[in-house]
């Protein structure tokens, strides 16, 4: 559904995790994204003759292949970006958008900052639940994509 929702020739942030993964998968289909990511599966998703892709590096956070570091932050903040994809851990009863780990919130609030809009990808299962800290408000993001939606 995400990926209905972006226009060919996109500059897009992906974030980490199996969702934005999944979007990646169908995105790869299309031509003529640029893709900045620090998830290495999703950027292994898209073939270089069809599109650019950066993959900002940094240190390997987890067997998921997903890159932390301020190297992707300073790179973000140096970039103008059309959409950034976002993942999270949880959302709560509050609307309050969060995840676990420091080092990602601080890589996806560069990726917002960079964007001209932030499309928030969140299974069902992440409704009601909390994480440890806070990336921001589910009003925030121009879009908010799940299955139901």
């Amino acid at each position: 559904k995400a990926a209905a929702l972006i226009p060919d020739s996109s500059v897009l942030y992906l974030d980490v995790g199996t969702t934005v993964e999944a979007c990646a998968g169908y995105l790869a289909k299309r031509k003529g994204f640029t893709i900045f990511t620090n998830s290495m599966p999703s950027a292994m998703k898209f073939d270089p003759a069809d599109h650019q892709i950066i993959v900002m590096g940094g240190e390997m956070a987890g067997r998921d292949g997903s890159l932390v570091g301020t190297e992707i932050v300073e790179t973000l903040n140096s970039v103008s970006l059309d959409i950034a994809l976002i993942a999270c851990s949880a959302i709560d009863k509050g609307g309050r958008v969060m995840d676990f780990d420091l080092e990602k919130i601080a890589i996806k609030k560069a990726a917002i900052n960079a964007s001209q809009t932030s499309m928030l990808l969140a299974t069902k299962s992440k409704v009601g639940r909390t994480a440890l800290r806070v990336l921001d408000h589910i009003d925030r993001f121009g879009h908010v994509v799940s299955e139901d939606s």
